[in-house]
């Protein structure tokens, strides 16, 4: 949304920076009881095969519900994980450093900057690895995409199609921020021109199995843009498409790498970090 508006302030903190324990699955003890019994009754003589049978399919039903307790606990992770690839520089970087920093110090910005290049560079040759030739132009028209979809979709209500380009977590913001103050109130936000959309930061990491690699790249859209809000009997209140304004803004797009059929999706977005070395939550 248009960063000259009230209505369009940088989206709330959506995420933890630790990813939550997952709740450990076991067979219950009346269960185990069950099976104990039904063993000590059948050890003086052979299964028929209507009890193998049975016993075949109560095996499977733990099976199938472990499974399914471990799928859920897999998409709430997913849904939760921190955003790590937040080397954010502003594009005009005359303004990223401090005023009053000392020339001593310029020079610790420019390794950062250089360490962040280098990191970036192998973290786009390991998703390169798993994705393919050609990954990242596939990820900036997706990301274009997603970015014209969470616009429209916080400026009508209509968050469904919002399900497979972001994750719960961010969509529950979305939805909280459309909330506040703007029930009321009919917003028609217009796209005049995506400028441009190009990676700001990529990183890649091995969280928590080995070989169960993590990608993300956080998206620097430049937008020409306009947002106008009005009453329900169609007063205008602020904003107007015939005064459109360029806006910048930053969303990171996570992936599982070793899942093939997983897509790119919105995890947060995130503010301009105009001091980068002092910032607790940077990772280079």
């Amino acid at each position: 949304m248009s960063a000259q508006t009230t209505f369009s302030r940088p989206l709330s903190t959506l995420l933890s920076s630790q990813l939550r324990t997952l709740p450990s699955t076991s067979t219950s003890r009346s269960s185990t009881v069950l099976l104990h019994h039904r063993h000590a009754s059948t050890a003086a003589r052979e299964p028929t095969l209507a009890e193998k049978q049975r016993a075949d399919q109560q095996r499977q039903m733990r099976m199938m519900e472990k499974a399914g307790r471990a799928k859920a606990n897999i998409g709430q992770m997913t849904a939760q994980m921190p955003a790590f690839a937040n080397y954010v520089r502003p594009r005009d970087l005359s303004k990223r450093i401090p005023e009053g920093t000392p020339m001593g110090k310029y020079l610790s910005y420019g390794l950062a900057d250089a360490k962040d290049f280098a990191t970036s560079f192998m973290a786009r040759n390991q998703i390169k690895k798993y994705l393919g030739k050609g990954w990242d132009e596939e990820l900036k028209i997706r990301a274009g995409e997603t970015f014209i979809q969470i616009n429209e979709a916080l400026a009508s209500g209509q968050y469904a199609q919002l399900s497979p380009l972001a994750s719960s977590v961010f969509v529950d913001s979305i939805k909280s921020q459309r909330s506040e103050g703007l029930h009321k109130l009919h917003l028609s936000w217009k796209l005049h021109k995506l400028d441009k959309v190009e990676f700001a930061c990529v990183r890649s990491q091995e969280l928590m199995k080995k070989g169960e690699i993590f990608g993300q790249v956080t998206v620097r859209f430049v937008s020409t843009q306009s947002l106008e809000i009005r009453t329900a009997q169609g007063k205008l209140v602020s904003g107007n498409h015939e005064a459109p304004n360029q806006v910048t803004e930053y969303y990171c797009f996570h992936r599982d790498l070793w899942k093939g059929a997983e897509q790119w999706r919105v995890i947060k977005k995130l503010p301009e970090i105009l001091d980068p070395l002092n910032h607790p939550d940077i990772q280079i």
